[in-house]
């Protein structure tokens, strides 16, 4: 379905059957999901509260709030590829399929409603190399008035240059991103200490692959939770230093058979707080996906848990903790073991790489970078593979080589097949730098606009404080005093409003620069 253009759908619920049928695709739905649909249909249109919803499906019943998430979520699966419901957050539901009578083995022709349908855009991307592809954006998700408005004042205060490239970021709409933090394991056996990491990274892997949301790697995660002390105390503050929109917080105790987790998901104004019991951790870990992925309203195909084969070996529990205190030296001991324990794991080697690389090491660095590159050979939808990349552009920046630019692109490249506009940000304004390094500051504004869009997009804090340091980098270049001055400013009043603290070095080291002109 194009624009705004209506289509005839059929609707009938059978209440003998529990069938529901939509056009010419038929689903069995549970009896309280059938009941559900059922009775937001009969009000299509309307938006229907949670409470509303309780009272007239589980009358008499005491149930939790989960209940209509889980049923809201079967019917979603049932229908995938047609909008019957949209959720109006905290709200309630609706019904898209507008209808005048929806009672039992009744049939209704209706037309869809499709104004807020979410649908895909080709766009077409145009970079200063020359090179044009296209891309397949995941659009309609409207974002925020003030983001918005935000977003146009910015983008008027801007410098135009007919060098601007077009990308992605004019049609990368706002989505949820959450942030998965590390698993609290406080009176676990030593042996199960590696879980505080393990089971944080494979709940993240649980929606690594969904264009629906953006979730933080862990490498992302640990540079949010150093911006800010007692984080993992009190993870409301992280709302200020992300982009997120939702924080998963949780914690493990007992042991092998006996297992119970706590959970909080937290968003900037409510949280649902809730306790998972059962003989794994993996099956805990999945329930907590399905608790997700319905708290987010995703339709997200949930894999098995099978974390072990990543993180039994303590080494690497203990490189990762010393990473995440910014210990790198030590850090570096464990992973070195790690890869001679596992000599085919590309995770030891990405964190070795990483670790050396944040030392300043950046000859050592790429030696392991191509290394680990060379055990994943062309796995370009690995994650690993397309932060290995975007790590190896940024240490042959640092040693002024030549073929820098090349994989950067590539690392571009692999940024936004795999919908990592964080990284899609990261490249661009590492591509900016590079052509600030040789001299051609003409090359890098369009680069730097885009890097930017991307962060105001993401509504990413740090990532715009980093990008009106590149805009003073910029000015600088082209020796323009007052321009440099301004984007700086805005670095500081943007760092103030928000406490980010560990940029003023950054904005200090820049003011000295900006002055010696």
């Amino acid at each position: 379905m194009k624009g705004s253009q209506l289509e005839s759908v059929k609707v009938s619920f059978n209440s003998d059957t529990g069938e529901v049928t939509i056009d010419d695709v038929t689903r069995s739905l549970r009896p309280k999901t059938f009941q559900l649909a059922q009775f937001l249909a009969e009000r299509s249109g309307q938006v229907i509260s949670k409470d509303v919803l309780l009272s007239a499906v589980w009358t008499g019943s005491i149930v939790e709030d989960q209940a209509v998430f889980q049923s809201i979520n079967e019917i979603r699966k049932a229908f995938a590829g047609r909008d019957v419901i949209k959720t109006f957050p905290r709200r309630g539901y609706s019904w898209l399929i507008p209808s005048t009578d929806v009672g039992a083995d009744a049939v209704v022709n209706a037309e869809a409603v499709t104004a807020e349908r979410v649908k895909r855009i080709d766009v077409q991307t145009t970079t200063k190399s020359g090179a044009i592809t296209t891309r397949r954006v995941l659009a309609g998700v409207a974002i925020g008035l003030v983001l918005l408005s935000l977003f146009t004042v910015y983008l008027i205060k801007q410098p135009t240059s007919s060098a601007i490239a077009t990308t992605h970021a004019d049609s990368v709409v706002r989505h949820p991103v959450v942030v998965i933090l590390p698993v609290s394991i406080t009176g676990m056996d030593n042996s199960q200490h590696w879980l505080r990491f393990g089971a944080m990274d494979a709940l993240i892997q649980q929606f690594s692959d969904s264009p629906d949301i953006t979730v933080f790697q862990p490498d992302d995660v640990f540079d949010i939770l150093k911006r800010t002390k007692n984080a993992e105390q009190h993870p409301e503050s992280l709302f200020n230093l992300s982009a997120a929109t939702l924080i998963v917080e949780s914690a493990l105790n007992g042991v092998p058979g006996d297992y119970v987790m706590t959970y909080r998901l937290i968003s900037p104004v409510s949280e649902v707080k809730g306790v998972l019991h059962d003989v794994t951790v993996d099956t805990l870990l999945h329930q907590l996906a399905e608790l997700l992925s319905e708290q987010l309203q995703v339709n997200q195909t949930l894999r098995p848990v099978n974390f072990e084969e990543q993180f039994r070996n303590t080494l690497i529990y203990n490189a990762m903790q010393l990473i995440a205190a910014a210990d790198y030296v030590s850090a570096q001991s464990f992973l070195e073991s790690a890869i001679i324990t596992f000599p085919d794991a590309p995770e030891p080697r990405y964190w070795l790489a990483r670790a050396l690389y944040l030392q300043q090491a950046s000859e050592d660095s790429l030696q392991v970078i191509n290394e680990a590159l060379n055990t994943l050979k062309s796995e370009e939808s690995n994650r690993y593979y397309a932060r290995l990349y975007y790590l190896k552009g940024s240490a042959l920046l640092n040693l002024h080589q030549d073929d820098a630019l090349l994989t950067l692109q590539h690392a571009l490249t692999l940024a936004e097949k795999n919908n990592d506009w964080l990284y899609v940000a990261y490249t661009q304004s590492l591509i900016g730098h590079y052509y600030l390094q040789t001299q051609t500051p003409e090359q890098a504004s369009g680069y730097f606009t885009e890097a930017m869009k991307y962060q105001q997009v993401l509504n990413c804090p740090m990532g715009i404080v980093q990008s009106h340091l590149d805009w003073a980098d910029y000015y600088l270049a082209l020796q323009n005093k007052p321009e440099a001055m301004r984007a700086l400013s805005d670095a500081k009043a943007l760092a103030s409003q928000r406490s980010l603290t560990q940029t003023l070095p950054l904005i200090n080291a820049k003011s000295q620069k900006i002055q010696q002109l």
